[in-house]
């Protein structure tokens, strides 16, 4: 199932950034042709942003985040699996924080009912993915977790 998930992330970030690619591509056509649409840039702004939440549970499962190794290095050997953990276990927590915060963020905008300018969609849509992408990502840190456990002490 976690291999299946993984996959589903990478191939979304990959037809965001496809979708982001031709919209901005449409962006430069149109110009060059004197018309230019007044959406294309609010369309790749949102793209973006879920392509860099469903981006981070992608990068989870290849711990592929940045990290500041220098401190485990200057650890001593035995201290280092329970460092590990604690970097999980706080990463876990600020998911969790970010993730309940946004859904909150995108509830309130649901009842306040607000539409973006130039696109005509309901401005919660382009926030969900903050809920969305920090659940996926928590999943991916427990299950990471879980396939390392053996490397901790």
């Amino acid at each position: 199932m976690s291999r299946i998930l993984r996959q589903v992330q990478e191939w979304a970030g990959g037809l965001l950034l496809l979708a982001i690619f031709l919209d901005v591509l449409l962006q430069i056509v149109t110009r060059q042709l004197g018309m230019s649409l007044t959406f294309t840039e609010e369309l790749a702004r949102f793209l973006l942003i879920w392509m860099a939440f469903i981006g981070i549970a992608a990068a989870t499962y290849r711990n592929a985040h940045m990290c500041m190794d220098f401190v485990v290095a200057r650890v001593p050997q035995p201290w280092r699996g329970y460092l590990t953990n604690l970097a999980r276990l706080l990463f876990l927590v600020y998911v969790v924080l970010l993730g309940y915060s946004g859904a909150l963020l995108t509830n309130l905008q649901w009842t306040m009912g607000r539409r973006w300018s130039t696109l005509d969609v309901p401005v919660w849509l382009v926030n969900v993915v903050v809920p969305v992408g920090m659940v996926l990502t928590a999943i991916a840190i427990v299950q990471t977790w879980r396939a390392h456990r053996d490397d901790t002490p």
